[in-house]
């Protein structure tokens, strides 16, 4: 058993990193007078950040304030690996040279769909300082807590609900008061009496209302203003849809038995702090049905359609080269189903998520059915379809997959790496790895080499 003084120094050489940066930035702060407040989760700053660090600061030192972040970073060796940026909010997501992650949520506007539901200003001027950093009123922190999740989600998080029917219980009229500015005094006070006497159900009930409140109140404040704070939502939302590339496409090739399937799990646990979300594909989206399917359907068909996405490899492997004009009306069939697939890749991208795709359609290059297809419509597919991020080729013996994958013939094995090789060859964001060493090397290998590609995007190279 390890010394327990032991694991405690351990603990706190590894979190050295994390508080440095932390420190560093809330000292450029203070020494800038920046106008910032962090909202919750704040009792182990600058120690330890927890899932992230969420910060309230004012439009007038939002650029400033990203200044003094990017700064502390570069001094504390921390690289930017993604920036999702919305209307009146910012998510920085830095990685340290050793792996810590520190996330940043930085808000310079309350709003749903565009709507403010909280005063920023009485938020900023009410705050009180904690230690090194500054923090709302307890008051503003309840209110905040509980209009934050109504609103954009209609339900409180458990963990909080304490905290805020205690504080609204001791500090009744400030927490009615900052409830008011989006509510309403008569919605506000229902509301509050409710919180207090921890009715949450009653609560969770007033959603609808809440809501319609919030619109209600943004429109007679500024209808201007909130009408173009709804364009602005929208046109952020749109803009990060097409532009945003704060998540990562990944795609693994080789033959069966190269450990595609198992590398995409790890590399899924390895990442899963950068990337909280991830998708796993195999060889296709599954957007449009399969071809099979409408053989069956016209002729009701006995007899079972050969499809490359979904038959055993070892059906695969016994069959003769298709055709040209067979194995092209594949590829263009199934092309649709990627191209259909756009959407989730784009999606993927701009809420900073992972997509893993095992095979995707470079296998209509690589298995030998398909060696009738003419090689222009490589650079055709290429040019349409969604490129991924980094195309990673996990190559081995013939001899090694054959063993772990009997069902496939070591001259289909040699024909299908071979076509790997040359895919990768020509592809400047494609990546080959020898898989035979020990699976963490692998992962650890991929890992860093998505990291390096996520750094030089986030300095802009």
């Amino acid at each position: 058993m390890e010394d327990p003084k032991l694991e405690k120094q351990k603990k706190q050489e590894s979190s050295k990193p994390e508080r440095d940066f932390i420190s560093n930035v809330f000292m450029r702060l203070k020494k800038a007078g920046a106008l910032y407040c962090v909202l919750r989760n704040y009792d182990d700053l600058p120690e330890r950040a927890g899932n992230d660090i969420d910060i309230m600061v004012s439009r007038e030192h939002v650029k400033a304030f990203e200044d003094h972040l990017m700064a502390a970073s570069a001094d504390s060796g921390w690289c930017l690996l993604k920036k999702p940026v919305l209307f009146g909010y910012g998510s920085y997501w830095f990685r340290s040279v050793n792996g810590n992650i520190i996330h940043f949520d930085v808000w310079s506007l309350f709003t749903w769909k565009g709507l403010r539901w909280a005063s920023e200003k009485s938020v900023l001027t009410g705050r009180r300082q904690h230690g090194e950093i500054y923090v709302p009123s307890l008051a503003n922190e309840a209110a905040i807590l509980l209009l934050k999740d109504l609103v954009q989600n209609g339900e409180v998080k458990e963990k909080y609900k304490d905290f805020i029917e205690r504080i609204a219980s001791e500090h009744s009229h400030s927490f009615t008061e900052f409830l008011s500015w989006a509510l309403g005094k008569e919605l506000a006070r229902e509301v509050s009496e409710k919180v207090v006497s921890g009715r949450w159900s009653e609560v969770s009930e007033e959603k609808r209302r809440i809501r319609m409140a919030v619109i209600l109140k943004a429109l007679a404040r500024d209808n201007l203003k909130a009408i173009l704070g709804a364009v602005n939502f929208l046109f952020y939302h749109i803009k990060s849809f097409f532009l945003g590339r704060n998540g990562f496409f990944l795609v693994f090739i080789g033959p069966d038995g190269s450990g595609k399937s198992t590398t995409a799990e790890e590399i899924k646990k390895s990442l899963a702090e950068l990337f909280p979300r991830a998708h796993y594909y195999h060889g296709r989206f599954g957007s449009i049905p399969e071809l099979k399917w409408y053989i069956k359907l016209i002729k009701n068909a006995k007899e079972k359609e050969i499809d490359p996405e979904n038959d055993s490899v070892a059906s695969l492997a016994k069959i003769p080269p298709h055709g040209r004009f067979r194995a092209v009306f594949y590829l263009l069939y199934y092309s649709i189903d990627y191209l259909l697939g756009y959407g989730t890749v784009l999606r993927a991208r701009s809420m900073g998520q992972l997509v893993i795709f095992d095979r995707y359609f470079y296998d209509y290059f690589i298995l030998g059915i398909f060696t009738k297809v003419p090689s222009f419509f490589f650079r055709i597919c290429h040019f349409i379809l969604p490129k991924p991020d980094l195309l990673v080729y996990l190559h081995n013996s013939p001899e090694v997959i054959h063993q772990r994958k009997p069902e496939l013939t070591i001259d289909e094995i040699k024909h299908q790496n071979i076509a790997c090789q040359r895919i990768v060859n020509k592809l400047p964001f494609a990546l080959e790895i020898v898989t035979n060493r020990e699976l963490e090397e692998i992962t650890e290998d991929i890992s860093n080499n998505i990291i390096k590609i996520m750094d030089e995007r986030g300095r802009g190279k």
